[in-house]
């Protein structure tokens, strides 16, 4: 799957350069979608809406995931990134976006889940989904085996 944004199990934060942060109250304030469906947990779509938060949080921190960003993929202006307010306090661009997500995981879960979620970067691919997904890296993953 080919995103621009990242389910955020925490309902405060902000981006810093590559980093994760806990968000001001006046940066949650000026944006109060933020955290919705797609950005975070909240308002899920109606296939989690049985589910609370707390769930969720841990069903995802259990699932083996691997997320694929290029290298290049750091254009602030492309027209088909997410721009919005909730995106837009994930990162300035999918490669930033992708890093600090990393840094959050590792913020709300620790160390423990760096052998289920890996993340890698493809050198020289920009938001190419055949670039990342044909790379050594997405082949990789692609044709694993089943755990």
């Amino acid at each position: 799957m080919i995103n621009d944004n990242y389910p955020s199990t925490h309902s405060r934060r902000e981006r810093l350069p590559n980093q994760f942060a806990i968000s001001a109250k006046r940066i949650v304030a000026a944006c109060p979608t933020y955290n919705n469906w797609g950005y975070g947990l909240d308002k899920p779509y109606v296939y989690f809406a049985d589910l609370d938060a707390q769930t969720i949080a841990k069903r995802y921190a259990k699932r083996s995931v691997f997320y694929l960003c290029g290298s290049k993929d750091s254009d602030a202006n492309d027209s088909t990134l997410g721009k919005s307010c909730g995106a837009m306090l994930q990162g300035r661009h999918r490669l930033e976006r992708m890093r600090v997500f990393a840094a959050y995981l590792e913020y709300k879960y620790g160390q423990e889940i760096a052998g289920r979620h890996m993340f890698a970067i493809v050198a020289g691919v920009g938001h190419y989904g055949r670039g990342t997904m044909t790379s050594p890296q997405g082949l990789k993953v692609l044709f694993a085996p089943i755990r």
